[in-house]
């Protein structure tokens, strides 16, 4: 039997709404989730667009 280690992250996420022009202008900071569900110091990671949200998803699959 073959056997796989499962590596499970989770993460508590801050955005925020506003007026754009652009359609495909946002942008989702990344912390990691702590007990206490507060995203503490800077963001593991901030995306900016779609294409940078699928290349998360699919790292993360990988």
């Amino acid at each position: 039997m073959k056997k796989t280690d499962l590596l499970i992250k989770d993460y508590i996420y801050m955005t925020e709404v506003s007026d754009s022009k652009e359609k495909e202008d946002f942008e989702i900071e990344l912390y990691p989730l702590g007990s206490d569900l507060k995203c503490a110091d800077s963001p593991i990671r901030v995306i900016h667009n779609f294409d940078e949200l699928i290349d998360f998803f699919e790292e993360e699959e990988g």
